[in-house]
């Protein structure tokens, strides 16, 4: 801050009331000045107030007595930017004008003078009279609440969407401090806004959250620009529901970002639906297995996350022995009932992360992640004697081939591996598991 030398005002008035009054003498400004709908601060080259119109005294509750002869650095001014953080003295409308010359048009503003005034918000324009012998600065300012009667706060407790409000500051990354929910956020999460003010966003973020979502969000919010995503949040009890999630840099007067607002819509009820048709895709409907699809998907997911390719996988295949004579002696009908008896014992005597799938007519195959072939010969055995003990009258066998992968082998070599395992068992008489040798070393794919 400048130091710059007071004089009382009746010395500013006789060496500046001169100059200003024959600045407006010639226009008869004064009376439009007095009736002007509009404040008008003019400062002096040294920052000293000399005049106050009587909407500015309005404006901000001050008489002009209290004001002229006042310096833009007064401490008794508060001064606060758009988003109502301290503005500094450097960001003061005189200090702006005088530092490069040029007009300064509709800057938002808090302004309060003193302890016991309230602060009113003003949109600023101000300007440098270099006509004068004296410059002058000349401030002028609506009053903004006149303009905007419903604050944001109360618009947003109005909406349907939830709304959150969160701080740009540098030392909340990389997730930023909540500053604001309102009443359909707090109700969607099941949190109040005490218990998320000062929380950041992965307060209500889990197991399933998508973190790649989450990577690019994190992205965005460093690079201050918008984003769009559908993310899987918890609310308070932990129930997952699904958002679609909007969020937007929010800008001071001078293009800082200081906030980013989200707008979030459930759209759980849309997500359920397009998980239960994808389901459907990659579901058989007789069995309730996987399909080729639905396998497919799966085995990208077990490579994604390392199962598959780091470490020793098993593959079985399997089909049902002479079921092409079940059904034309039997009928297809018959021929169902054993596709769906064997779908339900591939379903209950293998593990929750084996996968299991029918490839097509009586082809089945399964996928045992960190299985290694005696392991894998044993549950292929299982699912034999499994079906060997079922009690219905159609009775029927099944033959298996089991492969262990080598070191980086494709799963591709490992599946035709057990493939040509399973031929060999039905060359051999049917009702048994063959095992393959093993396999060359070659990367995994899908």
């Amino acid at each position: 801050m400048r130091h710059r030398n007071r004089v009382d005002d009746q010395s500013i008035c006789s060496a500046t009331g001169g100059i200003v009054q024959d600045m407006l003498s010639n226009l008869d400004l004064p009376l439009l000045l007095e009736n002007l709908p509009a404040g008008v601060v003019v400062y002096a080259a040294n920052s000293q107030i000399v005049y106050v119109n009587p909407e500015a005294e309005r404006i901000l509750g001050v008489p002009s007595a209290q004001l002229v002869g006042r310096l833009a650095d007064d401490p008794s001014w508060e001064l606060r930017g758009s988003d109502d953080r301290p503005l500094p003295v450097s960001g003061h409308p005189f200090e702006r004008v005088m530092a490069d010359g040029k007009p300064l048009n509709n800057m938002v503003l808090g302004v309060t003078f003193g302890t016991a005034h309230q602060l009113r918000w003003v949109v600023v324009s101000a300007y440098l009279d270099k006509h004068s012998p004296e410059r002058f600065v000349v401030v002028t300012f609506t009053e903004l609440s006149r303009q905007r009667p419903v604050p944001f706060q109360e618009a947003f407790e109005l909406v349907d969407e939830a709304i959150v409000i969160t701080s740009a500051d540098p030392s909340d990354r990389p997730w930023p401090r909540i500053t604001y929910v309102n009443a359909a956020f707090c109700t969607l999460s099941g949190y109040s806004s005490v218990e998320l003010l000062g929380e950041t966003p992965r307060i209500l973020q889990g197991e399933g959250t998508d973190r790649a979502a989450l990577d690019r969000i994190r992205e965005a919010l460093v690079d201050g620009r918008p984003i769009r995503e559908t993310l899987l949040n918890y609310n308070k009890v932990g129930k997952p529901y699904w958002l679609d999630i909007s969020i937007s840099p929010l800008l001071d007067s001078r293009g800082r970002i200081t906030h980013f607002i989200a707008l979030e819509r459930d759209v759980s009820h849309l997500k359920q639906e397009a998980i239960s048709q994808r389901r459907a895709a990659e579901r058989d409907p007789l069995t309730h297995l996987r399909n080729r699809r639905g396998f497919k998907a799966a085995l990208k997911g077990l490579m994604a996350n390392g199962r598959i390719g780091r470490s020793r996988f098993s593959v079985i295949t399997l089909d049902i022995d002479h079921f092409k004579r079940i059904n034309d002696s039997l009928g297809h009908a018959k021929g169902d009932i054993v596709l769906t008896k064997l779908g339900e014992i591939l379903r209950t005597s293998l593990r929750r992360n084996d996968v299991v799938a029918r490839f097509g007519g009586e082809e089945f195959v399964v996928l045992l992640p960190d299985t290694d072939l005696d392991i894998a010969y044993q549950a292929a055995e299982r699912l034999r004697e499994a079906v060997m003990a079922i009690d219905t009258p159609t009775t029927f066998t099944i033959s298996l081939g089991v492969a262990c992968s080598g070191p980086q082998e494709r799963f591709e070599s490992v599946l035709l591996r057990a493939d040509r395992a399973l031929y060999t068992a039905k060359e051999s008489g049917r009702n048994r598991t063959e095992r393959a040798p093993e396999g060359p070393s070659t990367g995994p794919s899908v």
